[in-house]
């Protein structure tokens, strides 16, 4: 069991530190383009566009916001770092019902952040009959500077409820990208564990009810 979590442990660092590779050498290239007239900021928002598609730090976003949601209630529970897949230390949530917004504030390798969630406009119903309820996410670093923005939208599809991207707002490329997209690799391999440590256990109790009902023992 540890030779196979140390195999995953060095996968994990040997992507993140080409991940930090490719995105320094995209950090490098956009700093270097001058915005000057209308065109060259055109030309760089479609570069900083481009490099948020190759990365799909729309569906990131909406899984990191997805996971951290319920740490500020299970912040409280002294067993809480058992269960979280997302690294981030002292959570906190605040509602405001009037302007249908929710702020989450946490640390990341500590340095502080918010994560807001703006409910929008009422929602509609798609070509498909799915109701959609259109939201907006939005990362901010302490200073209140907007890093990476998109929509989102809540589907309701007969009795299943689930969430969807609808497009990018805002993305300001920085040295914050890499600890979000390291810890996010991280979290999809830890979710992974889970789920087949669920599935393990459900087939093992399986078996051994089997044995027990057909006298295998």
């Amino acid at each position: 069991m540890n030779n196979a979590n140390n195999d995953v442990s060095d996968k994990v660092k040997a992507a993140i530190e080409n991940l930090r590779k490719a995105l320094r050498e995209q950090f490098d290239f956009l700093d270097a383009t001058p915005v000057l007239s209308e065109s060259d900021i055109e030309k760089v928002v479609a570069e900083r566009k481009q490099l948020a598609k190759i990365l799909d730090l729309e569906k990131k976003l909406l899984d990191i916001w997805d996971e951290i949601r319920p740490y500020p209630v299970h912040f409280k529970r002294e067993d809480w770092p058992k269960y979280r897949k997302f690294s981030i230390e002292e959570p906190s949530s605040q509602k405001n019902e009037k302007e249908k917004k929710e702020d989450l504030t946490f640390t990341l390798f500590g340095k502080n952040y918010s994560l807001t969630s703006v409910e929008k406009d009422r929602g509609f119903i798609d070509y498909n009959e799915e109701s959609r309820y259109p939201y907006e996410l939005i990362l901010r670093n302490a200073e209140g500077e907007l890093l990476l923005a998109t929509k989102i939208f809540r589907v309701h599809v007969e009795d299943v409820m689930f969430y969807t991207t609808g497009g990018l707002i805002g993305f300001v490329p920085g040295d914050w990208l890499e600890d979000y997209l390291s810890e996010y690799e991280k979290m999809v391999v830890l979710k992974e564990k889970s789920k087949r440590d669920f599935y393990d256990k459900v087939r093992q109790k399986k078996l051994e009810d089997m044995k027990q009902n057909f006298g295998l023992e």
